[in-house]
């Protein structure tokens, strides 16, 4: 339980983060969602160690929802983000593939636990 409410209360912080941020510089949302990811899911790994972990399943299906809602978010504010601001249609599209690299094949919004999850499903 105690895991499943710190990654909550991580992507609220996120996102309140998020929103100051773009009053501040359009882009600066793209690079402080992932920067401050890493440091807050890297120090509840560090800190808590397992109990970081969402061992009911309703409330890991909860909380994998609001991380894939976050990380479409992220790829739409990229994409508007940049061809909102940028102009020509191409940027548009260099915005999607930033998102898309930072979200998914980079994996910088994806929480640890993931990864633990995984370890032990193959073993």
């Amino acid at each position: 339980m105690l895991g499943f409410v710190l990654e909550i209360i991580g992507r609220i912080i996120l996102s309140i983060l998020a929103v100051y941020t773009f009053s501040l510089i359009w882009w600066l949302p793209l690079v402080i969602a992932p920067i401050f990811w890493q440091i807050w899911d890297k120090a509840l790994a560090l800190a808590l160690g397992r109990i970081s972990r969402i061992f009911r399943p309703l409330l890991k299906r909860i909380a994998d929802g609001i991380t894939l809602i976050f990380g479409l978010a992220y790829i739409v504010f990229s994409t508007v983000s940049f061809g909102m601001n940028m102009g020509h249609w191409y940027w548009w599209v260099i915005g999607a593939i930033i998102g898309i690299v930072v979200e998914q094949f980079l994996g910088l919004l994806w929480p640890i636990r993931w990864h633990f999850e995984k370890i032990e499903g193959n073993l």
